[in-house]
C-alpha cells in the first residue's frame, strides 16, 4: 500500500527485475479503489509489481489486536476483480447493501501491458463489468457501455492458459487452471498458512470451483505453472487417469456380473428344486447342480408325446357325405321352383280361358273379345279399333288350348313336386350319419388339440431343462474367474509410484 511502513525484519524489498523485452509484469493488479457512491472514495490502494505483502503492525501494547483490521477482505475484493464469484458471505453482503446501497469497488489490472478496469458492486446499484480503459477515472466518467466483458476471467485465460487448451491436465481441465492460480496468488492469512497449497473454507463463500479439487490436483498445476513438471510426468499422470477409469470401469463391471451370478445361480436352484447348500459338484451326501441338471434334461428327453390320431378317413366320409347333402339340397330347391312356376303359369292360362269364355258367351249380347265392344255394334256400325274381323271358332279353339296347356304344366308340377318329396326323404335320411360324423370330427379336433398341447409341454420341459444345464455350466465357469478378484495392474503400480516420487520431490523444493 502507499505510505505503508516497511517490514521490521528486512532492511529492504528490492524491486522485481523485468525480463529482457519487458517492461513489467505480464500480470499487474496496480490499484484497487474502494467508493462509497460515484463521487466518495473510501480507500485507494496502490500495488507494486512482484510480490506484495499486506500486514498489519504489532499493536499489542495499545491493547488492540491486529484482526479485524481488513486483510482478508482486501484480499477477497482483489480476487473479486480477477473473477471470482463472492467476495462475502451472505450476512456480509448484507451488511453491505444496508450501509453502501450505491458503494461498489475496481481494479485496474494490466494484461501484458494492456490496462483493463474490473467495476463490482457492493451494494444493490450499478452492475459488475470489465473495460478496457487508461484508469479507474476514466472508467467512471464513461460508466457501462455496450461491449463491456461481464468478468475478466476470459481474458486472462487467453493471454496466459492457451498453452493448456490442447493439453490441460486430465484431474483439472481448463476451466478451472484460472481458478487454482488465483486461489492461490492472493492467498491470505485466512488459510493459516497451513500448507502451500492451503486454501480458505466453503463457510467463505467464495463460490470458486478451486475448492473443489484435491492437493493432488492443486500441486499439478503450480507445479506446471512454475515450470516443474516435466512432460513425462504430465504423460504418466495422464495413463494414470486413463487406468484408473479402465479400473473404475472393470469394478463397475464387476458388481454387475456378481450381481447378475448371483440372480441366476438363485433362479437354477429354483429350477432345480434345491437349496443354496447345494453345490456345483457332487458330494458325498447329495448330488450337485451339475448332475441334477443333466438328469432333468434326460428325464424330459423320456417324456412319453401323445400319438396325434388318423383322422383322415374321418374328414374324408365327412366331406363326402356334405358333398352329397349339398347336391340334393340343390336338387330339391331346383325342382320346387320348377313346380312353383309350372303352377303359377297354368293358373294364369286357365284365368285367360275363363275370361275369354265369359267374354264369348255373355247372354245374348256377344263381346268382342279383342276389343271389349259389344258384336251387334260392330256389325252394325263397323269397328273402329280392329282391322280384322272377329272370329269366334279361332277364340273358342285358342281358349280350348290355354286350357290344355294348363292341365300339362299341372301334371309336370305334380311330377316335380314328388320328386322334392323323394330328396327330402333322402335329405331327411342323411341327418343321422352327419351327425355321427360330426361327433367324430370333433372328437378328433380334441384329440389332435391335446396330442398337440403335451407334444408342445413336452418339447418346453426339454427347452427349459437343456436351458437349465447351459446355466449351471456357465455359471460353474464363471464361478472361479469371479471368486479370483480384479487382477493386479503393474502398469498402475510402476506409474503412481513414478508419480508419487515427483510429487515428493516438488512438495521439498515449494
Amino acid at each position: 500500500m502507499s505510505g505503508q511502513p516497511e517490514l521490521p525484519f528486512v532492511e529492504a524489498l528490492m524491486p522485481p527485475i523485468s525480463p529482457e523485452g519487458r517492461s513489467g509484469p505480464r500480470l499487474w493488479v496496480r490499484r484497487l479503489v474502494i467508493f462509497r457512491d460515484r463521487q466518495t472514495v473510501i480507500r485507494d490502494i496502490s500495488l507494486k509489481p512482484g510480490l506484495n505483502i499486506i500486514w498489519t503492525p504489532d499493536m499489542s501494547s495499545s491493547g488492540a489486536l491486529a484482526h479485524g483490521s481488513g486483510k482478508t477482505t482486501f484480499c477477497r475484493l482483489l480476487r473479486a476483480c480477477l473473477g471470482e464469484p463472492g467476495f462475502a458471505t451472505k450476512g456480509q453482503r448484507e451488511r453491505l447493501v444496508s450501509h453502501l446501497p450505491d458503494g461498489f469497488f475496481a481494479a485496474e489490472v494490466l494484461i501484458d501491458g494492456v490496462c483493463w478496469v474490473a467495476v463490482r458492486s457492493l451494494g444493490m446499484s450499478g452492475s459488475d463489468y470489465v473495460a478496457q480503459v487508461d484508469s479507474i477515472e476514466e472508467v467512471i466518467e464513461r460508466g457501462h457501455q455496450p461491449g463491456d466483458h461481464k468478468v475478466i476471467d476470459p481474458l486472462v485465460i487467453s493471454s496466459f492458459f492457451s498453452v493448456f487448451q490442447e493439453d490441460p491436465l486430465p484431474e483439472v481441465g481448463l476451466d478451472r487452471t484460472w481458478d487454482i492460480f488465483r486461489a492461490w496468488l492472493t492467498r491470505d492469512q485466512e488459510c493459516r498458512l497451513a500448507d502451500i497449497l492451503a486454501w480458505r473454507s466453503s463457510r467463505t463463500q467464495t463460490h470458486s470451483r478451486a475448492q473443489e479439487l484435491g492437493q493432488k490436483a492443486k500441486l499439478a498445476m503450480i507445479r506446471l505453472a512454475l515450470r516443474a513438471l516435466d512432460p513425462q510426468e504430465r504423460a504418466a499422470a495422464a495413463r494414470e487417469q486413463e487406468l484408473k477409469d479402465a479400473i473404475e470401469a472393470e469394478a463397475r463391471l464387476r458388481v454387475f456380473q456378481r450381481r447378475r451370478y448371483e440372480e441366476d445361480l438363485k433362479t437354477v436352484r429354483q429350477a432345480l428344486g434345491v437349496g443354496d447348500e447345494v453345490g456345483f459338484e457332487d458330494t458325498i451326501d447329495q448330488k450337485g447342480l451339475l448332475s441334477l441338471a443333466k438328469a432333468k434334461l434326460a428325464n424330459a428327453m423320456r417324456g412319453s408325446v401323445s400319438k396325434v390320431p388318423d383322422i383322415t378317413s374321418i374328414f374324408a366320409r365327412r366331406d363326402e357325405l356334405e358333398e352329397e347333402h349339398r347336391a340334393l339340397t340343390e336338387e330339391r330347391q331346383k325342382l320346387d321352383t320348377e313346380a312353383t312356376i309350372k303352377r303359377e303359369k297354368a293358373t294364369g292360362l286357365r284365368y285367360e280361358a275363363d275370361l275369354g269364355e265369359i267374354d264369348i258367351s255373355q247372354g245374348k249380347v256377344k263381346v268382342c273379345p279383342v276389343c271389349r265392344v259389344r258384336v251387334n255394334d260392330a256389325l252394325a256400325k263397323g269397328c273402329g279399333i280392329s282391322l280384322e274381323r272377329c272370329d269366334l271358332s279361332a277364340r273358342k279353339a285358342e281358349i280350348a288350348d290355354k286350357r290344355t296347356q294348363a292341365k300339362t304344366l299341372d301334371g309336370e308340377a305334380t311330377v316335380a313336386e314328388q320328386k322334392a318329396q323323394q330328396i327330402k326323404v333322402q335329405i331327411q335320411e342323411l341327418a343321422p350319419r352327419r351327425r355321427v360324423l360330426k361327433k367324430d370330427a370333433e372328437a378328433a379336433q380334441k384329440a389332435i388339440q391335446a396330442a398337440s398341447v403335451m407334444t408342445e409341454e413336452a418339447q418346453t420341459r426339454v427347452y427349459e431343462a437343456r436351458r437349465t444345464l447351459d446355466d449351471v455350466r456357465s455359471l460353474h465357469a464363471a464361478t472361479h474367474a469371479l471368486r479370483s478378484g480384479m487382477s493386479s495392474n503393474l502398469e498402475m503400480e510402476k506409474i503412481r509410484e513414478q508419480l508419487d516420487a515427483g510429487r515428493r520431490t516438488g512438495s521439498r523444493s515449494y
